[in-house]
Protein backbone atom coordinates (compact mmCIF):
# COMPACT_ATOMS: atom_id res chain seq x y z
CA UNK A 1 0.00 0.00 0.00
CA UNK A 2 1.49 3.04 -1.13
CA UNK A 3 2.90 5.63 1.73
CA UNK A 4 0.52 8.67 1.56
CA UNK A 5 2.14 11.89 1.79
CA UNK A 6 0.04 15.23 3.02
CA UNK A 7 -0.88 17.24 0.28
CA UNK A 8 0.65 21.03 -0.55
CA UNK A 9 -1.65 23.76 -0.17
CA UNK A 10 1.12 25.92 -2.51
CA UNK A 11 0.45 25.13 -6.17
CA UNK A 12 2.06 21.79 -7.70
CA UNK A 13 2.59 22.32 -11.16
CA UNK A 14 5.44 20.77 -13.46
CA UNK A 15 7.48 20.66 -16.39
CA UNK A 16 9.83 17.45 -17.31
CA UNK A 17 13.29 16.66 -18.68
CA UNK A 18 16.55 15.14 -18.97
CA UNK A 19 20.57 15.36 -19.00
CA UNK A 20 23.00 13.69 -21.72
CA UNK A 21 25.41 11.50 -20.18
CA UNK A 22 26.48 7.74 -21.16
CA UNK A 23 24.47 5.36 -20.55
CA UNK A 24 25.17 2.94 -17.67
CA UNK A 25 25.71 -0.51 -18.34
CA UNK A 26 23.65 -2.68 -16.38
CA UNK A 27 24.67 -6.11 -15.30
CA UNK A 28 22.46 -8.91 -16.67
CA UNK A 29 23.27 -11.89 -14.44
CA UNK A 30 20.12 -11.83 -11.62
CA UNK A 31 21.19 -12.96 -8.37
CA UNK A 32 20.41 -12.92 -4.13
CA UNK A 33 20.16 -9.66 -2.33
CA UNK A 34 23.86 -8.28 -1.50
CA UNK A 35 23.14 -7.69 1.91
CA UNK A 36 25.80 -10.39 3.54
CA UNK A 37 28.81 -9.16 1.34
CA UNK A 38 30.48 -5.58 2.38
CA UNK A 39 31.86 -2.44 1.57
CA UNK A 40 35.47 -2.26 1.10
CA UNK A 41 37.60 1.08 1.72
CA UNK A 42 39.41 2.09 -0.86
CA UNK A 43 42.27 4.70 -0.92
CA UNK A 44 42.05 7.04 -4.18
CA UNK A 45 44.88 9.24 -4.80
CA UNK A 46 42.50 12.09 -3.44
CA UNK A 47 39.17 12.79 -1.49
CA UNK A 48 36.97 12.99 -4.01
CA UNK A 49 33.69 14.87 -4.60
CA UNK A 50 31.85 12.59 -7.27
CA UNK A 51 32.09 9.86 -8.90
CA UNK A 52 30.79 8.20 -12.62
CA UNK A 53 31.07 5.62 -14.59
CA UNK A 54 31.91 4.52 -18.23
CA UNK A 55 31.75 1.25 -19.27
CA UNK A 56 33.47 -0.74 -16.27
CA UNK A 57 35.46 2.35 -15.30
CA UNK A 58 34.82 4.33 -12.41
CA UNK A 59 35.91 7.66 -12.46
CA UNK A 60 36.56 10.50 -10.02
CA UNK A 61 36.90 14.50 -9.20
CA UNK A 62 38.31 16.23 -6.35
CA UNK A 63 40.51 19.22 -5.06
CA UNK A 64 43.07 20.58 -7.37
CA UNK A 65 41.67 19.69 -10.50
CA UNK A 66 42.57 16.19 -10.01
CA UNK A 67 40.83 13.34 -11.79
CA UNK A 68 41.45 9.49 -11.19
CA UNK A 69 40.22 6.20 -12.89
CA UNK A 70 39.33 2.62 -11.53
CA UNK A 71 39.74 -0.14 -14.14
CA UNK A 72 39.69 -3.03 -11.68
CA UNK A 73 36.42 -2.63 -9.76
CA UNK A 74 37.69 0.36 -7.69
CA UNK A 75 40.29 -1.71 -5.95
CA UNK A 76 43.19 0.68 -7.97
CA UNK A 77 43.19 3.78 -9.17
CA UNK A 78 45.34 5.60 -11.47
CA UNK A 79 45.51 9.90 -11.47
CA UNK A 80 44.81 10.84 -14.69
CA UNK A 81 44.88 14.44 -14.49
CA UNK A 82 46.51 17.16 -11.55
CA UNK A 83 47.09 20.76 -11.71
CA UNK A 84 48.54 21.89 -8.30
CA UNK A 85 46.68 24.47 -6.21
CA UNK A 86 43.82 24.41 -9.29
CA UNK A 87 40.07 24.44 -8.44
CA UNK A 88 38.17 21.64 -6.86
CA UNK A 89 35.97 19.97 -9.39
CA UNK A 90 32.91 18.71 -8.41
CA UNK A 91 30.95 16.98 -11.14
CA UNK A 92 32.39 14.39 -13.72
CA UNK A 93 30.56 12.66 -16.58
CA UNK A 94 31.82 10.60 -19.61
CA UNK A 95 29.37 10.64 -23.09
CA UNK A 96 30.90 8.00 -24.03
CA UNK A 97 34.34 6.14 -23.54
CA UNK A 98 36.09 8.69 -25.38
CA UNK A 99 34.49 12.02 -24.73
CA UNK A 100 33.92 13.24 -20.89
CA UNK A 101 33.67 16.71 -18.78
CA UNK A 102 34.48 17.58 -15.28
CA UNK A 103 33.32 21.13 -13.90
CA UNK A 104 33.68 22.74 -10.54
CA UNK A 105 34.52 25.85 -9.26
CA UNK A 106 36.25 29.14 -10.47
CA UNK A 107 34.19 28.48 -14.24
CA UNK A 108 36.36 25.73 -14.79
CA UNK A 109 35.60 23.26 -17.10
CA UNK A 110 37.57 20.64 -18.28
CA UNK A 111 37.13 17.89 -20.88
CA UNK A 112 38.79 15.05 -22.54
CA UNK A 113 38.73 13.49 -26.41
CA UNK A 114 40.70 10.91 -25.65
CA UNK A 115 39.72 8.76 -23.40
CA UNK A 116 40.92 10.87 -20.15
CA UNK A 117 44.35 10.23 -21.19
CA UNK A 118 44.74 14.29 -21.48
CA UNK A 119 42.16 17.25 -19.71
CA UNK A 120 41.79 20.68 -21.63
CA UNK A 121 40.81 23.62 -19.24
CA UNK A 122 38.36 25.99 -20.21
CA UNK A 123 36.59 29.13 -18.32
CA UNK A 124 32.64 28.93 -18.51
CA UNK A 125 31.73 31.96 -16.74
CA UNK A 126 31.99 33.75 -13.03
CA UNK A 127 30.94 31.41 -10.38
CA UNK A 128 31.20 27.45 -9.66
CA UNK A 129 30.06 25.43 -12.84
CA UNK A 130 27.26 23.76 -10.49
CA UNK A 131 25.97 21.25 -13.41
CA UNK A 132 26.07 21.12 -16.81
CA UNK A 133 25.23 18.36 -19.87
CA UNK A 134 26.92 17.65 -23.18
CA UNK A 135 24.68 16.22 -25.94
CA UNK A 136 28.17 15.48 -27.97
CA UNK A 137 31.07 17.00 -28.10
CA UNK A 138 30.50 20.70 -29.19
CA UNK A 139 26.84 21.54 -28.02
CA UNK A 140 26.63 21.71 -24.26
CA UNK A 141 24.64 23.41 -21.54
CA UNK A 142 26.05 24.52 -17.67
CA UNK A 143 24.71 26.76 -14.64
CA UNK A 144 27.37 28.63 -12.74
CA UNK A 145 26.90 30.40 -9.46
CA UNK A 146 28.68 30.34 -6.13
CA UNK A 147 25.28 30.50 -3.95
CA UNK A 148 22.94 27.38 -3.68
CA UNK A 149 20.48 26.94 -1.58
CA UNK A 150 19.88 23.92 1.09
CA UNK A 151 17.22 21.17 0.34
CA UNK A 152 14.26 20.94 3.37
CA UNK A 153 13.74 17.98 5.15
CA UNK A 154 11.18 15.21 3.69
CA UNK A 155 10.88 13.06 0.41
CA UNK A 156 8.76 15.85 -1.15
CA UNK A 157 12.43 18.43 -1.18
CA UNK A 158 14.75 16.02 -1.03
CA UNK A 159 14.32 15.07 -4.43
CA UNK A 160 14.17 18.03 -5.97
CA UNK A 161 17.76 18.53 -5.38
CA UNK A 162 19.70 21.56 -3.99
CA UNK A 163 18.48 24.96 -5.69
CA UNK A 164 20.98 26.96 -7.47
CA UNK A 165 20.13 30.92 -7.00
CA UNK A 166 21.24 34.20 -8.67
CA UNK A 167 22.29 32.11 -11.06
CA UNK A 168 23.52 32.04 -15.00
CA UNK A 169 22.90 29.41 -17.48
CA UNK A 170 24.99 29.37 -20.71
CA UNK A 171 25.39 27.47 -23.88
CA UNK A 172 28.10 26.64 -25.96
CA UNK A 173 28.59 25.28 -29.52
CA UNK A 174 31.98 24.52 -29.83
CA UNK A 175 32.80 22.02 -26.66
CA UNK A 176 33.18 24.48 -24.01
CA UNK A 177 35.81 27.17 -25.60
CA UNK A 178 33.15 29.94 -25.69
CA UNK A 179 29.84 30.37 -23.93
CA UNK A 180 26.53 32.42 -24.18
CA UNK A 181 23.97 33.74 -21.52
CA UNK A 182 20.37 32.48 -21.67
CA UNK A 183 18.66 35.35 -21.25
CA UNK A 184 15.16 34.40 -21.70
CA UNK A 185 15.52 33.53 -17.47
CA UNK A 186 15.87 36.94 -16.73
CA UNK A 187 13.76 38.21 -19.37
CA UNK A 188 10.83 36.31 -20.32
CA UNK A 189 7.84 37.52 -18.22
CA UNK A 190 6.82 34.05 -17.18
CA UNK A 191 10.51 32.48 -16.73
CA UNK A 192 11.87 34.88 -14.65
CA UNK A 193 9.66 33.99 -11.88
CA UNK A 194 11.61 31.23 -11.59
CA UNK A 195 14.63 31.91 -9.91
CA UNK A 196 16.06 28.76 -8.90
CA UNK A 197 17.21 26.61 -11.09
CA UNK A 198 17.35 22.97 -10.58
CA UNK A 199 18.85 21.04 -13.12
CA UNK A 200 20.21 21.03 -17.09
CA UNK A 201 19.99 19.13 -19.64
CA UNK A 202 21.65 18.51 -23.43
CA UNK A 203 19.67 16.36 -25.59
CA UNK A 204 21.20 17.27 -28.81
CA UNK A 205 22.14 20.12 -30.58
CA UNK A 206 19.03 21.81 -30.96
CA UNK A 207 17.19 20.85 -27.69
CA UNK A 208 17.80 21.68 -24.02
CA UNK A 209 15.92 21.93 -21.14
CA UNK A 210 16.63 24.08 -17.91
CA UNK A 211 15.00 22.54 -14.38
CA UNK A 212 13.37 25.86 -12.29
CA UNK A 213 11.61 26.73 -9.85
CA UNK A 214 9.42 29.79 -8.66
CA UNK A 215 9.71 29.68 -4.78
CA UNK A 216 7.04 28.51 -3.05
CA UNK A 217 4.66 28.25 -5.83
CA UNK A 218 5.64 26.38 -8.45
CA UNK A 219 7.96 24.12 -10.59
CA UNK A 220 8.21 23.88 -14.22
CA UNK A 221 10.86 23.60 -17.22
CA UNK A 222 12.24 26.02 -19.61
CA UNK A 223 12.49 24.42 -22.82
CA UNK A 224 13.63 25.27 -26.07
CA UNK A 225 13.87 23.05 -29.95
CA UNK A 226 16.08 26.10 -31.79
CA UNK A 227 19.40 25.99 -29.74
CA UNK A 228 18.08 28.69 -27.10
CA UNK A 229 16.60 31.09 -29.45
CA UNK A 230 13.04 30.88 -27.98
CA UNK A 231 12.45 29.14 -24.77
CA UNK A 232 8.93 27.79 -23.33
CA UNK A 233 7.79 27.29 -20.16
CA UNK A 234 6.51 23.84 -19.70
CA UNK A 235 3.98 22.05 -16.66
CA UNK A 236 3.42 18.77 -15.50
CA UNK A 237 0.56 19.31 -13.12
CA UNK A 238 0.85 17.54 -9.48
CA UNK A 239 4.27 16.52 -10.09
CA UNK A 240 7.58 17.34 -8.67
CA UNK A 241 10.27 15.51 -11.03
CA UNK A 242 13.07 17.98 -11.03
CA UNK A 243 16.22 15.64 -11.21
CA UNK A 244 16.26 14.86 -15.30
CA UNK A 245 18.57 12.57 -17.37
CA UNK A 246 18.44 11.94 -20.59
CA UNK A 247 18.70 7.84 -21.84
CA UNK A 248 18.58 6.35 -25.42
CA UNK A 249 17.48 9.87 -26.80
CA UNK A 250 14.97 10.63 -24.64
CA UNK A 251 14.88 12.96 -21.62
CA UNK A 252 13.94 11.18 -18.46
CA UNK A 253 12.81 12.68 -15.32
CA UNK A 254 11.98 11.11 -11.33
CA UNK A 255 10.37 12.00 -8.51
CA UNK A 256 7.01 12.22 -7.08
CA UNK A 257 3.56 12.32 -8.03
CA UNK A 258 0.46 13.09 -6.04
CA UNK A 259 -2.70 11.15 -6.93
CA UNK A 260 -6.03 11.38 -6.03
CA UNK A 261 -6.38 15.06 -4.69
CA UNK A 262 -10.24 14.89 -4.93
CA UNK A 263 -10.22 12.04 -2.60
CA UNK A 264 -9.14 13.47 1.19
CA UNK A 265 -6.17 15.69 0.06
CA UNK A 266 -5.09 12.48 -2.33
CA UNK A 267 -1.46 10.61 -1.74
CA UNK A 268 2.21 10.97 -3.47
CA UNK A 269 3.78 8.21 -5.58
CA UNK A 270 6.92 7.71 -7.10
CA UNK A 271 6.46 8.72 -10.89
CA UNK A 272 8.76 8.38 -13.96
CA UNK A 273 8.51 10.46 -17.09
CA UNK A 274 10.13 10.59 -20.33
CA UNK A 275 9.90 12.79 -23.33
CA UNK A 276 11.34 13.12 -26.77
CA UNK A 277 11.44 17.05 -27.33
CA UNK A 278 10.66 18.30 -23.58
CA UNK A 279 7.31 18.98 -24.42
CA UNK A 280 5.39 16.14 -24.66
CA UNK A 281 5.36 13.99 -21.62
CA UNK A 282 4.67 10.42 -20.66
CA UNK A 283 4.72 8.17 -17.67
CA UNK A 284 6.87 5.12 -17.20
CA UNK A 285 7.16 2.55 -15.00
CA UNK A 286 6.31 3.67 -11.12
CA UNK A 287 8.62 2.04 -8.77
CA UNK A 288 7.50 0.70 -5.64
CA UNK A 289 8.24 3.26 -2.59
CA UNK A 290 9.34 7.35 -3.09
CA UNK A 291 13.43 7.62 -3.73
CA UNK A 292 15.18 10.76 -2.07
CA UNK A 293 17.56 11.33 -4.93
CA UNK A 294 18.47 10.08 -8.37
CA UNK A 295 21.35 10.08 -10.61
CA UNK A 296 22.34 9.16 -13.97
CA UNK A 297 21.95 5.26 -13.67
CA UNK A 298 19.24 4.89 -11.19
CA UNK A 299 17.28 6.13 -7.73
CA UNK A 300 18.60 5.29 -4.43
CA UNK A 301 15.94 3.86 -2.25
CA UNK A 302 17.40 2.92 0.78
CA UNK A 303 20.76 1.62 2.10
CA UNK A 304 21.93 -1.32 0.22
CA UNK A 305 19.63 -0.63 -2.98
CA UNK A 306 18.82 1.27 -5.83
CA UNK A 307 16.53 0.58 -8.73
CA UNK A 308 16.46 1.54 -12.32
CA UNK A 309 13.17 3.24 -13.90
CA UNK A 310 14.17 3.26 -17.52
CA UNK A 311 12.15 1.26 -20.20
CA UNK A 312 9.07 -0.71 -19.49
CA UNK A 313 9.96 -2.80 -16.27
CA UNK A 314 12.07 -1.53 -12.64
CA UNK A 315 15.06 -3.20 -12.35
CA UNK A 316 17.17 -3.12 -9.12
CA UNK A 317 20.65 -3.12 -7.71
CA UNK A 318 21.46 -4.85 -4.67
CA UNK A 319 24.59 -3.58 -2.89
CA UNK A 320 25.96 -3.96 0.55
CA UNK A 321 24.04 -3.16 3.38
CA UNK A 322 25.65 -1.82 6.37
CA UNK A 323 24.27 1.42 6.92
CA UNK A 324 27.25 3.98 5.26
CA UNK A 325 25.75 3.98 1.35
CA UNK A 326 25.61 7.50 0.86
CA UNK A 327 23.65 9.42 -2.07
CA UNK A 328 26.89 9.61 -3.80
CA UNK A 329 27.19 6.14 -5.95
CA UNK A 330 28.03 5.02 -8.96
CA UNK A 331 28.00 0.91 -10.71
CA UNK A 332 30.45 -0.10 -13.27
CA UNK A 333 29.69 -3.87 -14.21
CA UNK A 334 29.39 -5.76 -10.83
CA UNK A 335 30.78 -3.24 -8.90
CA UNK A 336 29.49 -0.46 -7.08
CA UNK A 337 31.21 2.55 -5.39
CA UNK A 338 30.26 5.02 -2.94
CA UNK A 339 31.53 8.36 -1.62
CA UNK A 340 31.24 9.76 1.65
CA UNK A 341 34.02 10.93 4.45
CA UNK A 342 36.22 7.87 2.87
CA UNK A 343 35.55 6.12 -0.30
CA UNK A 344 33.70 2.62 -0.58
CA UNK A 345 33.38 -0.48 -3.32
CA UNK A 346 31.97 -3.59 -3.31
CA UNK A 347 29.47 -5.75 -4.85
CA UNK A 348 26.62 -4.96 -6.61
CA UNK A 349 23.77 -7.09 -8.14
CA UNK A 350 21.49 -7.06 -10.41
CA UNK A 351 17.88 -8.70 -9.52
CA UNK A 352 14.29 -8.26 -10.69
CA UNK A 353 12.92 -7.32 -7.13
CA UNK A 354 13.98 -5.14 -4.74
Amino acid sequence: MRKRLPLPVLLIVLSVSCAKKVQPVIPQAPGPAAATRNWTVVHPPFKPMNIATVRSAFWLCGPDEEIASSSDGGTTWELRHRNSGGNKLLSISFLNEKIGYAGGEGGMLLSTSDGGKTWVAYHAGLGTVQAFSFADSSHGIAVLTDHTGKPEIGILSEVQGIPFLESNVKLTRNGGQNWEDVTALKTDDELRLYTEVLSVAALDSTHYVIGIRQPGVAVGYATTKDAGMTWKLVHVNNVYATRVFVHNGEYWAFGIEYLDRQNHGGYGAPVSLHSKDGETWMHGVRGPNEFPSCNLQGCFLRDGLVEDLYGEHERFWALPQDGTMSRIWAIAGDRACTIAAITKCGPAIATEHP
